[in-house]
């Protein structure tokens, strides 16, 4: 009986272990699901400023190829006056 006991006793400790190893690994799955989570935040965070400074860029590029664009229709028209006067 004693015996008995001691493999009981045994057996229960194997399984406090084992409980507690499981415990620590889904204690360190959440850290690591925290972690991932606070990292997706600060790469969405970072995207979106990307994504705003790509923006502004653009809007700037815009506006060059806007003076661009005048500038050639104010350069066809001299040319056609230069083209007018030299007839």
């Amino acid at each position: 009986m004693i015996k008995q006991t001691k493999n009981t006793y045994n057996s229960v400790s194997k399984k406090e272990v084992e409980i507690e190893d499981i415990a620590n690994e889904i204690s360190r799955v959440r850290i690591d699901n925290l972690n991932t989570e606070s990292q997706n935040e600060l790469l969405k965070k970072k995207l979106d400023d990307l994504i705003n400074e790509l923006k502004e860029r653009e809007k700037g590029v815009e506006k060059f190829e806007q003076k661009i664009k005048k500038r050639h229709v104010k350069i066809q028209k001299k040319q056609h006056e230069v083209d007018r006067l030299n007839k």
